[in-house]
């Protein structure tokens, strides 16, 4: 059977346009889940502390979905949704004179915080991403005693640990931004 050029032209165009879709639709998904004026802020941010870029990406994805204005019912306010404790905290480590909580709805800084105690949590959680995450959600104290009731329950497993024991909204938590980095990964 011969093919006609006219039909193998066709065909061609149909792929280059196809791919076109395809390559632009992936665009608007990048641009959706990642924002492009705040990429090189995260990417500073992840630096300065030794973090991967794209988890802090996906924490702010989950945490705030990028809305800098973002204050959540618990009174967490900015991108990587801090509260005030934890700002005050941060601000006194990091040198911040004069800090108002205000100053968390400016990118910078809440990136900056976020990240700084984002750091601490991964050394205190020997790099553990779940507990990380769970401790960022949850609170370092409450990873604490999940992770003795995983002893005296013999799991080892950190997953296990907080599916087992961690607030509902804390394992939801886990697995989001889980589930955001998994696909970060595969587009960028």
């Amino acid at each position: 059977m011969k093919i006609e050029k006219k039909h193998l032209i066709a065909a061609g165009v149909l792929v280059v346009v196809a791919i076109c879709v395809v390559a632009v639709g992936i665009r608007i998904v990048r641009s959706t889940i990642f924002p492009r004026e705040y990429r090189p802020l995260v990417y500073s941010s992840a630096d300065k502390y030794g973090l991967d870029p794209l988890l802090v990406a996906s924490m702010i994805f989950v945490e705030s979905h990028y809305r800098p204005d973002a204050i959540s019912s618990k009174k967490a306010v900015g991108l990587m949704q801090i509260m005030e404790g934890t700002a005050v905290e941060m601000a006194a480590d990091g040198g911040t004179v004069d800090f108002k909580l205000e100053m968390l709805n400016e990118p910078q800084i809440n990136l900056d915080f976020g990240c700084r105690y984002l750091k601490q949590l991964m050394e205190r959680f020997d790099g553990d991403v779940v507990l990380v995450l769970a401790g960022y959600n949850a609170g370092p104290e409450n990873v604490r005693k999940w992770l003795q009731k995983a002893e005296e329950h013999h799991i080892i497993e950190s997953r296990e640990t907080i599916a087992r024991f961690a607030f509902k909204d804390t394992a939801d938590y886990v697995k989001d931004v889980t589930r955001i980095r998994r696909l970060y990964k595969l587009l960028f």
